[in-house]
């Protein structure tokens, strides 16, 4: 089997102030994907032979450092692939592995090959025996992928790892339900959990970075929660971030986004439309986004929809999306937002967002993969025609549930 490996050893103080996940505004977010996560590959493998020799593990740091350094968008090519001689840039191969909570009866995955739409069946062990993700959230934070909370595990951190789970030891300080109960997305480097009733609430958010968690607690209970380890995020952030911490994660959106979806786009973390979690027939269409270091909801322009949740919402440099949903006549449609402007795109081949199944997908390049039971590939192109094809796969129902889609340049997990 040909090994998926993700980093499991914990990050340092400083290496959680580098920013990782692909900047909003890059224009080639697939392939900044695809570099860091193998330079996380390649600190794996240096972690390996350190044992604990912590010096060995400092030097491996520094190497996946410099190796981050020269994906697109980062430093040493930070307008992305244009003139970066990273090899990735070059690379015309591209899959997307997907994960499923719906296949892990079957330790089943699916590799779609971007090139030609040619499905491959994967492997991938779900450890069902001992663990589900039913309604988590996926999550992608410094080159690692996560699925955190769930339905029957609301406070679970969960790695991808050697194309299996790994079920961390420490746990989000507050339960997380996705989907109808709760929203989340990568938003610098950090996870966004947010809109759980039952956790944070209909209004609030948690972060979580894979090392350090915000939510709303107070300043005492916070430090008490806090391992030594991350005592130096205090160092860093200093006295003013701490004695602030609770008005900060006190801030609220102003409506509730009960069964939405979240994206970013400009920069800037958005969510789009949903529901009122005690009123489940007060469905809007409001649009709200978030400003790191800003700590506040701003008002954004309503969805043109009446009324639009269940839904998918995607980003990326040039627009927001929302593809399908459960709003009226909504579960074909496709919108993009540009400029503080929304524009209806058309209609998928398909719709999306009527069953229990909520829709996944991920845009690359030019494309946006959106999946349910079927599977569409969307034009994002101005003036596209056919705006989507359903490119399948022929099973009799491809039950896509909170998948995660990770881009590799090569086939992984075959067995």
């Amino acid at each position: 089997m040909k090994s998926f490996a993700l980093s499991t050893l914990s990050f340092s103080a400083a290496e959680t102030l580098v920013p990782v996940t692909p900047p909003p505004l890059c224009p080639d977010l697939d392939k900044n994907e695809i570099c860091s996560t193998e330079c996380s590959d390649a600190r794996d493998s240096c972690y390996s032979g350190c044992g604990n020799d912590y010096t060995c593990a400092n030097r491996c740091n520094v190497v996946w450092l410099d190796c981050l350094e020269t994906c697109p968008c980062s430093s040493g090519c930070p307008d992305g692939c244009d003139g970066c001689p990273h090899p990735v840039c070059e690379s015309t191969e591209q899959y997307l592995f997907m994960i499923n909570y719906d296949w892990s009866f079957d330790n089943k995955a699916l590799l779609l090959r971007l090139s030609d739409d040619t499905f491959i069946e994967s492997s991938f062990n779900y450890r069902f025996d001992i663990m589900d993700v039913d309604d988590a959230c996926y999550s992608y934070i410094k080159g690692n992928h996560y699925f955190l909370g769930g339905y029957y595990n609301p406070r679970a951190i969960i790695k991808v790892t050697d194309c299996e789970f790994k079920l961390q030891d420490d746990e989000l300080m507050v339960p997380h339900i996705d989907g109808m109960w709760g929203s989340c997305t990568t938003y610098f480097d950090q996870a966004h959990l947010c809109f759980s009733e039952d956790g944070v609430g209909a209004k609030k958010c948690q972060r979580f970075d894979g090392e350090n968690q915000e939510t709303d607690i107070s300043a005492s209970s916070f430090g008490s929660k806090m391992k030594k380890k991350r005592s130096i995020v205090f160092f860093y952030f200093g006295v003013h971030f701490f004695n602030n911490l609770r008005e900060i994660l006190t801030q609220e959106s102003r409506h509730p986004h009960d069964w939405t979806a979240m994206a970013v786009y400009d920069n800037k973390m958005w969510v789009v439309g949903g529901c009122d979690p005690d009123d489940f027939s007060a469905c809007h269409n409001h649009v709200e986004y978030y400003i790191h270091n800003n700590y506040s909801w701003f008002s954004g322009p309503e969805h043109p929809a009446e009324k639009v949740y269940g839904g998918l919402v995607l980003g990326d440099a040039s627009g927001l999306y929302t593809f399908a949903g459960r709003g009226p006549n909504q579960g074909r449609s496709v919108f993009r937002m540009r400029s503080g402007s929304w524009s209806f795109l058309g209609q998928m081949t398909a719709a999306a967002g009527y069953s229990y199944y909520f829709s996944s997908g991920k845009i690359v390049g030019n494309f946006a993969y959106v999946g349910e039971n079927n599977f569409e590939k969307v034009n994002l192109e101005d003036e596209a025609f056919p705006l989507s094809t359903n490119i399948g796969p022929e099973y009799e129902s491809l039950n896509l549930y909170y998948a995660a889609m990770i881009l590799t340049d090569r086939p992984i997990c075959i067995e």
